[in-house]
């Protein structure tokens, strides 16, 4: 098989030829159709967390594909030539609190599909029956790869934050994350006000279905927020620090403000400001991909996205890091 592989911390793909994998007990051979290139494959092309990535590797965890062989003792009902999907999170018991309380790394056990184990930017993959999620018979594989982690996470946001129907959510950011989380809260029923630099995106967001867009560039973001009733939930979906201290006067009381994306630089706001509206700062990195995808399947919300060849893999993960694609990056196999 061909696959795309990681040999040193923040080096250059090699695109190599690897035997075909052997399911083990518990795993089923994929054939993959289509995979996501997620900002969180970062974490693995730079080497992991704190350097913990065991290079050589394959990256990539929105993974949708055919299963074309079944290991021993394989658990659920999983049948040859099905279509499933493989995301972030794999390879966990899933019985012990680390899981159940959505404790991300806690488990020494637990290895993260692209990761710990090799992902999908290849032509084959292994993967635990844990991780595997069905594909409704009306979602084209390639559309919708990025469902497996962009749409979990933006999905489970929407539902964790509490707000409800014809209340104001604001989305900071217009990419990958932020365009996905407008179409699925726009179907929610929220009141949506997309957050962006510069005017360009305007002329989108509101034809995906954004009732105001507040241009970053011109504006107190917060101030504008307010005039509106300000934001039962704002997601935080552009990794830059300085965006997010502009936006904790912009929540109603009780408001909460969701980062969905890792940010790497500190963090600068008054604390006490959050006394005024008995507001919430929370990170999230959760959600349930089978319920992103019935939501998805359901109401036809699909992520906009850009396809390439495995031989192009370069090219697209710099274009995702750069954010130049519109809006996901997806491999075709």
């Amino acid at each position: 098989m061909r696959a795309a592989v990681v040999s040193e911390p923040a080096g250059k793909f090699e695109i190599v030829n690897l035997p075909i994998p052997t399911p083990a007990n518990n795993e089923v051979l994929i054939k993959v159709e289509a995979c996501g290139i997620c900002h969180g494959d970062s974490v693995t092309v730079e080497g992991g967390f704190d350097g913990k990535c065991k290079l050589p590797r394959i990256p990539g965890h929105e993974i949708i594909g055919i299963i074309k062989e079944i290991g021993k003792n394989a658990k659920g009902s999983w049948k040859v030539g099905q279509r499933v999907g493989v995301g972030w999170h794999a390879d966990h018991c899933g019985s012990c609190n680390e899981c159940i309380h959505g404790e991300f790394g806690a488990c020494k056990f637990a290895k993260v599909t692209g990761l710990d184990v090799d992902g999908g930017y290849a032509e084959y993959m292994i993967s635990k029956t844990e991780a595997l999620s069905e594909i409704p018979e009306n979602l084209d594989p390639i559309i919708s790869a990025p469902i497996m982690c962009a749409g979990r996470t933006t999905f489970g946001a929407l539902i964790e934050g509490n707000a409800k129907p014809g209340d104001l959510v604001a989305i900071s950011g217009f990419g990958g994350l932020g365009h996905l989380a407008l179409k699925y809260a726009k179907e929610m029923g929220f009141v949506v006000a997309v957050i962006s630099r510069g005017q360009a995106k305007k002329e989108l967001a509101v034809k995906m279905g954004a009732r105001y867009y507040i241009d970053s560039q011109t504006g107190d973001v917060s101030k504008e927020l307010m005039k509106l009733g300000g934001a039962k939930l704002i997601l935080a979906t552009a990794p830059n620090a300085k965006i997010l201290e502009k936006l904790t006067d912009g929540i109603c009381r009780n408001g909460t403000i969701m980062i969905i994306t890792y940010v790497g630089q500190p963090m600068n706001f008054v604390a006490g400001k959050l006394l005024h509206s008995n507001g919430i700062i929370r990170g999230w990195t959760g959600g349930v991909a089978s319920d992103a995808l019935k939501f998805s399947s359901s109401n036809l919300i699909l992520p906009t996205v850009e396809t390439f060849k495995l031989d192009e893999v370069q090219k697209a993960y710099d274009k995702m890091m750069s954010g130049e694609v519109k809006f996901r990056a997806v491999i075709t196999f």
